[in-house]
């Protein structure tokens, strides 16, 4: 048995058997003893069950245990581990890294094990969407999600890194006082086990998964404890990390480098479309009412309803314009020039976007660079990710039918291509989206002309922002995984994770929605909050169908999308929310605090002292100074 320990924790750990308890005050965290390999045939082994050489050493940067664990049935591998208290930083650190020539075969890797919870007070906290707060004991089923394809029973899942299972690669759990924050210092190829029993246990076991193939490099999880903490420590301390690693950006900073980005604050955001042809067969094709499938909002209508919008007195605003292109929305990428003639073409899209600018509105449009559609003049499957097994992923559910994905080490040159053919119309472009960068989980692709990690195709999106941010074009997103926040100013929607009720085909709440998110990015970027009362339902938006929305906005002290042709009630409260927004879009949020146990009165806490207290409730709120 060997002792590792820090001001703030004491770690007893045996590798042979796989036990660990680390103390914390008067609290314990004890392992699962569930670390192992499942392979790419079907098969688990256990570390517990391998054998085991280890030691311990010192260095200059604390106390290590090394641990080599070997004989995983046939398999010629070994997989070396390293746990060490930290001087530096008050982590706890492990590591763990493969060898041999059998690592090709593994397909998941458990370790280090997650800690059992056995607690009757305290809570998990886990970054999907916004955040999500499970009570200890929660007596509700937290699993059973239509559409989810990762199930692995009624009552477990396997949740994806820098998707909507985890904006930010980190989560952590409280028994009582004392709690820990888990920190995926490798995160492109990382993943969680999340098992909750009604009325029982939540567990969470850290997993990481082969980059192109092979457990290639070193994947590393940092661990901290304190005898006593909350959520917003936990926050404050990944906040802590970003930092020290170089990967907050702030709002400010992004201003410094694109003045158009100061336009966004206090402004709402409108989000419209100008053309869609939907195709037989896909998803959204309305089999009933034809008409629906083929709809034309010229771009001429667009600017008369943006000069009544100015007369209404909406001096300022963030244009989001889907359908823009040739065929409409979600047809054609990338290949979408020129501009709908059916809407007036590149003539009609520039009056818009002329008109937009004498009026005072950012013109931004919607875009794409990973659905790589067949009917693309320029297409070749040559340029689609290509799987492990040298197939390609394919997709029809969206409006323009049969598609592949792009590779995103290629998506950069299409970026530049098409934003020149934006300057050759003399078409002002100040934001574009580009849809599904901040929220589908990073490819991988094993072409051999152009190979690419997780960690590249992040590093290739980001590379998309830049070229936009270097042409003075506010770069956006559909949402907000963390990876992604050094290139993005404006996100479409953070919401919190729900789930459809089968009862009332609306959206239910995964545990209790907490701003996890806003509390480390608020300051970093810009977050609309959809619609503005409870019927203006929308089941994809994930607002609690209790909740009035508006409300959600001015907790997080974000910004609302407003319609284009909204009226005086909705222009009444976007105006309350602007005002707020206007006042700390570039302050960061300090504390949220459930004022009661029905977790329905909240409150936010904003570095200038503002203070926004919400009752979801009764529909109240105050916004005051401390």
């Amino acid at each position: 048995m060997y002792i590792l320990k820090d001001k703030s924790y004491t770690c007893m750990y045996d590798p042979q058997k796989i036990e660990m308890t680390v103390t914390v005050g008067d609290e314990s965290f004890i392992w699962n003893k569930n670390a192992r390999i499942e392979t790419k045939d079907g098969k688990t082994f256990y570390f517990k069950d391998a054998k085991c050489s280890h030691s311990a050493r010192k260095d200059g940067i604390g106390e290590c245990v090394l641990a080599a664990y070997s004989g995983f049935g046939e398999l010629d591998i070994v997989i070396n581990t390293k746990v060490m208290a930290q001087d530096t930083n008050q982590y706890l650190r492990f590591e763990v890294w493969v060898t041999g020539d059998d690592e090709d075969k593994i397909s998941e890797l458990y370790w280090p094990c997650g800690f059992e919870y056995n607690s009757d007070c305290g809570y998990t906290v886990l970054p999907r969407m916004q955040g999500s707060l499970i009570p200890a004991k929660y007596s509700e089923h937290l699993v059973e999600i239509p559409l989810v394809l990762k199930l692995t029973n009624k009552n477990s899942y396997k949740g994806v890194i820098f998707e909507r299972d985890a904006y930010m690669p980190m989560y952590g759990q409280i028994k009582k006082a004392a709690g820990y924050l888990a920190i995926y210092d490798t995160p492109y190829d990382a993943r969680y086990y999340f098992t909750h029993i009604p009325g029982e246990d939540t567990r969470i076991e850290p997993f990481f998964i082969p980059s192109l193939g092979k457990m290639a490099y070193k994947r590393i999880m940092l661990f901290s404890f304190w005898s006593e903490c909350d959520y917003n420590i936990f926050a404050k301390k990944y906040k802590h990390y970003l930092k020290e690693t170089g990967k907050f950006v702030t709002l400010k900073e992004k201003i410094a480098q694109n003045e158009n980005v100061a336009k966004l604050i206090g402004a709402p955001i409108i989000h419209e479309q100008i053309v869609r042809h939907a195709k037989p067969g896909t998803m959204r094709y309305d089999e009933v009412n034809f008409e629906n499938n083929d709809t034309c909002v010229t771009f001429e209508t667009r600017c008369n309803q943006l000069k009544a919008l100015k007369k209404k007195g909406v001096d300022r605003a963030y244009l989001h314009f889907d359908g823009w292109g040739r065929n409409g929305y979600d047809n054609m990428h990338p290949d979408v020039f020129p501009p709908s003639e059916k809407a007036g073409g590149a003539p009609g899209m520039k009056k818009l976007s002329d008109t937009a600018s004498a009026l005072g509105y950012v013109f931004g449009i919607h875009d794409q660079y990973r659905d790589y559609y067949y009917d693309a003049e320029s297409f070749d499957m040559n340029n689609a990710i290509e799987n492990e097994d040298g197939s390609h992923p394919f997709c029809d559910v969206w409006d323009g039918g049969s598609h592949t994905m792009l590779c995103q080490s290629l998506s950069p040159e299409y970026v530049k291509r098409n934003y020149k053919n934006f300057e050759n119309l003399g078409i002002n472009i100040e934001g574009a989206y580009l849809d599904v960068f901040g929220v589908v989980p990073l490819d991988e692709c094993f072409n051999p002309e152009h190979r690419m990690t997780r960690k590249e195709c992040c590093e290739k999106r980001l590379e998309c922002f830049n070229i936009l941010t270097s042409k003075g074009i506010i770069p956006s997103s559909e949402e907000a995984v963390d990876c992604m926040m050094k290139g993005i100013a404006l996100c479409h929607h953070a919401p919190y994770f729900a789930f459809l009720d089968k009862e009332h085909d609306k959206p239910t709440p995964f545990g209790i929605p907490v701003p996890l998110f806003n509390l480390v990015w608020h300051e970093s970027l810009i977050i609309p909050w959809t619609k503005i009362f409870k019927t203006d339902f929308d089941r994809w938006k994930c607002i609690p169908y209790t909740d009035t929305p508006y409300l959600h906005a001015l907790l997080n002290g974000d910004t609302i999308y407003l319609p284009i042709e909204p009226n005086e009630d909705e222009i009444d409260v976007c105006n309350k929310v602007l005002e707020l927004h206007k006042r700390v879009a570039l302050e960061e949020m300090v504390e949220h605090r459930f004022l009661d146990d029905s977790y329905r009165v909240q409150q936010t806490v904003f570095s200038d002292g503002t203070k926004v207290t919400v009752n979801f409730d009764t529909d109240e709120y105050k916004i005051s100074m401390e």
